[in-house]
């Protein structure tokens, strides 16, 4: 199962203004007054450039976002579903589609949403958690998504909220259940 977040991108939006909007959403998910900078590096050919300008959503695209200094990150796809006739119009534009990293931490599936969540609220759109990993409702708006995931205290740092949040979300339940 994908472990992903799907946002309907309407319009592009500039990166340097999705890292600044992602930063503060995880500072309200992880309920925290700082949390470290994000770093976001553009994949091309295999290689990952560095970036801070430019948009995502005009064309086919992957970047990869992290928390300078830490490991864990989560990739976005942009892609783009063309008009057929199995297709329904809605799904019809561009995607972004927020993957977990290969560590599947807790701390990748909170980056995921905080990225997923400052993708929604900047291209207007809704969250959409098609495994329910993260909740029970496929699809949710950015506010109420966060209401479902945010811890409400402060945890002291950023691991030990981000396992709070996982702990709490279905894919964390279904990891102890396996353990």
């Amino acid at each position: 199962m994908a472990a992903e977040l799907r946002v309907k991108l309407c319009r592009s939006i500039e990166i340097d203004r999705l890292i600044l909007a992602a930063e503060m959403v995880l500072q309200e998910l992880l309920a925290l007054s700082y949390v470290p900078t994000l770093g976001i590096e553009e994949v091309e050919g295999g290689v990952c450039y560095p970036t801070t300008s430019g948009s995502i959503g005009k064309k086919d695209q992957m970047f990869v976002v992290r928390f300078r200094g830490y490991d864990e990150a989560v990739a976005i796809v942009v892609y783009e579903i063309s008009l057929h006739l199995s297709v329904p119009e809605s799904e019809v534009g561009f995607w972004a589609s927020v993957s977990v990293g290969a560590m599947r931490t807790p701390l990748e599936y909170v980056l995921a949403a905080g990225v997923a969540v400052a993708l929604a609220r900047v291209a207007e759109a809704d969250v959409i958690d098609d495994s329910l990993l993260w909740s029970q409702i496929i699809e949710r708006a950015p506010e109420d998504f966060i209401k479902g995931v945010r811890v409400d205290k402060d945890s002291g740092d950023i691991c030990s909220a981000a396992e709070a949040i996982y702990a709490a979300m279905p894919a964390g339940k279904y990891d102890v259940e396996k353990g």
